[in-house]
């Protein structure tokens, strides 16, 4: 899995390079946009119609790391509470795939 820094990249070579890591998490994702980047990447993505967010952190970015455990964590206990998004799945402890809700 690699991870990039966005900055001074052209918006050509941005979105290859984010696609690129969406699909190197998991190849049936499709990427739709990026909701942010930084110590955890958020990206919009759609699989079998349906969309979600993933959610990624760089190997080496040890509060990136605790950030999605925890939250794994959360949504794992809140499984059975409505309103909020839920886990989908989870990628060896780089990523998760949770429900996209719209309001």
């Amino acid at each position: 899995m690699f991870f990039f820094n966005k900055t001074n990249l052209n918006p050509q070579t941005s979105l290859f390079l984010m696609e690129e890591q969406v699909k190197t998490i998991d190849p049936t994702l499709i990427y739709i946009e990026t909701f942010k980047t930084g110590g955890v990447h958020v990206y919009k993505v759609e699989k079998d119609g349906l969309t979600y967010i993933l959610k990624t952190n760089k190997p080496d970015d040890q509060w990136g790391i605790e950030h999605l455990q925890a939250e794994r964590q959360i949504l794992n206990m809140a499984c059975d509470v409505s309103g909020i998004t839920h886990l989908v799945k989870q990628y060896d402890g780089l990523a998760i795939l949770k429900e996209y809700l719209s309001f």
